[in-house]
């Protein structure tokens, strides 16, 4: 997952080309079939426009649809621009509301480019991080000291209190050994759970 990127949130921008309305939806993802889904439903939306053009990038799925205009001048240009910004679990989709003017290869291209960018701009583009769970148990007073001395370069500490103080820290993979070192002193032991890892997403 290195270097992979997303989005936060479901977006809207339209541009207008020679009369033409051109309107870029971004949507984050998890599966093919909710990608499947969502262009269904744009496509239900604006069942009067001349063209609904695709791409999307889900982990090792990809796809994409020039929906009619010709070949290699919407959906690819579009898959082309995420697979750039190295983007995943994320689908875009622009409609075209015909104005009337031919735009031609290159002008195409560009319009549909361009709308797909704003739409993924306007959706909030974040990094993915792979990050790692440990937990440690302690007495109440280590627990704070532990918590304190960590919380600077964690992404999460949850704490539940019963006879032991369980402390459960999600750090980015970076700093897994410095978390290790700085709780194995604090505690005195090197007695600790490894939960495994999760993806997370941080805002750009």
């Amino acid at each position: 997952m290195d270097n992979k990127r997303t989005v936060l949130q479901n977006s809207v921008y339209e541009i207008e080309v020679k009369h033409s309305r051109f309107i870029g939806c971004a949507f984050p993802v998890k599966s093919v079939d909710e990608a499947n889904a969502t262009i269904a439903s744009i496509r239900a939306e604006h069942r009067k426009a001349r063209h609904n053009v695709y791409a999307y990038i889900i982990g090792s799925n990809t796809g994409y649809s020039d929906d009619g205009e010709p070949k290699k001048t919407a959906g690819l240009p579009i898959y082309d621009y995420l697979r750039k910004e190295e983007l995943t679990d994320v689908l875009v989709v622009v409609t075209r509301y015909f104005g009337g003017i031919l735009l031609g290869t290159g002008g195409l291209v560009k319009a549909y480019t361009d709308a797909a960018k704003g739409a993924v701009e306007a959706a909030v583009p974040a990094k993915v991080e792979r990050c790692e769970l440990y937990k440690f148990e302690t007495d109440y007073g280590t627990a704070e000291r532990l918590r304190a001395q960590i919380t600077d370069y964690t992404v999460d500490i949850e704490v539940e209190y019963t006879d032991k103080i369980s402390i459960t820290v999600t750090v980015l993979k970076e700093n897994a050994a410095k978390l290790i070192k700085e709780a194995t002193e604090i505690l005195k032991t090197n007695d600790y759970e490894y939960l495994g890892e999760r993806d997370i997403t941080v805002k750009q």
